[in-house]
């Protein structure tokens, strides 16, 4: 995924300024789509949340963390 801007905000959630065709993950990281319904299209939770929902997690996410120096959140 490209990604334009990345930030954390206070309560955790990651927000994402996609570039290209990836506005279904902005969506996702503004809290517009619960944690299943990303899982029903396919798209990865980040290691630390899919553990707390009880849900697969996935690398495109732990990219993410790992990009804004959050990967002591990945267990």
């Amino acid at each position: 995924m490209l990604v334009s801007a990345a930030s954390v905000a206070a309560d955790g959630r990651i927000a994402v300024e996609p570039a290209g065709a990836d506005a279904a993950l902005l969506l996702v990281e503004r809290g517009a789509m619960t944690a299943r319904e990303r899982a029903a299209q396919g798209i990865p939770l980040a290691a630390g949340m899919a553990a707390r929902l009880g849900e697969p997690a996935g690398r495109l996410d732990v990219t993410i963390l790992a990009a804004l120096g959050y990967a002591r959140w990945i267990r």
